[in-house]
């Protein structure tokens, strides 16, 4: 779920999405997603997530949900990241899945 990232650029859209809608923008409202009006630097990932894998969800009920997910997966990738690896690792659109979900794309059940 996570993937081996090189220095390629995250994306012009991602950056301007989570800049626009939280950092630059005073009336950023993100209660439909759970997210509160001064984003945290993980929240601000996970709408930068969003816009890059063009995900959105129908209910504030499966934001939070994804949210979850998605949160859990980056302190896991920020613990390594800061450990000095030769390799880092990202977010892929396998991000806000949960287990089921992923193992269901291997054929578990």
């Amino acid at each position: 779920m996570f993937f081996v990232q090189g220095n390629a650029g995250k994306g012009a859209l991602a950056a301007l999405g989570a800049g626009l809608l939280a950092s630059y923008n005073s009336n950023f409202d993100g209660s439909h997603m759970g997210i509160s009006n001064e984003p945290t630097e993980e929240e601000l990932e996970y709408v930068k997530h969003l816009a890059t894998h063009g995900k959105s969800f129908a209910t504030k009920d499966e934001h939070q949900m994804r949210f979850q997910e998605f949160s859990a997966k980056h302190k896991i990738i920020k613990e390594h990241n800061t450990k000095g690896h030769k390799y880092k690792l990202g977010h892929n659109h396998m991000s806000t899945w949960t287990h089921d979900e992923f193992s269901s794309t291997l054929g578990f059940k």
